[in-house]
């Protein structure tokens, strides 16, 4: 299992020297689904990071073998100690089950400098298999924090891009 997840946002420019410089960090570049054009490098490589001012995680569970696709999606959470329990319990429930179509990698992950702060990463051969996966059966042990808005609830998607030159 992965130990670490960072991340890093930037101009093109910036994060497409960053893929460059160091080939022996497995670096994948994302662009943000929404029409904002942000940028954003994800490091999958366990290797130290490389970035000067990463958004560190700590990876709680994951998928084993994840297999980064194109498409991802991030949902963020802020929990309190009862409601993480509740969550990584979940998390646990879930990757015990069998895997939803097209779902190629899953992590929850806990943010390094703020233990209340949860990421569940996840990587999709298409958008519609994440969609199709929230209406399903197997999304039921997330159903309780879906939408949330005490639990600080946001959702970003984001595709995978080329920085080559």
């Amino acid at each position: 299992m992965t130990s670490a997840i960072s991340l890093a946002f930037g101009t093109k420019n910036i994060l497409q020297n960053l893929q460059e410089q160091n080939p022996q960090n497995k670096l994948i570049s994302l662009s943000e689904t929404s029409g904002v054009a942000r940028l954003m490098l994800l490091d999958v490589s366990d290797l130290p990071t490389v970035f000067a001012n990463p958004i560190t995680f700590k990876v709680l569970n994951e998928l084993p073998q994840p297999a980064y696709k194109d498409f991802f999606a991030f949902i963020n959470l802020q929990l309190d100690p009862d409601h993480a329990k509740i969550l990584r319990a979940s998390v646990d429930h879930f990757l015990d089950q069998e895997r939803p179509l097209g779902l190629r990698a899953f992590a929850l992950l806990e943010k390094e400098k703020a233990s209340s702060e949860y990421t569940i990463l996840m990587s999709w051969d298409h958008v519609n298999d994440y969609h199709a996966w929230i209406s399903s059966s197997s999304f039921a042990p997330f159903e309780s924090f879906y939408k949330q808005s005490q639990y600080s609830y946001r959702e970003t998607a984001y595709n995978r891009v080329s920085l080559t030159r």
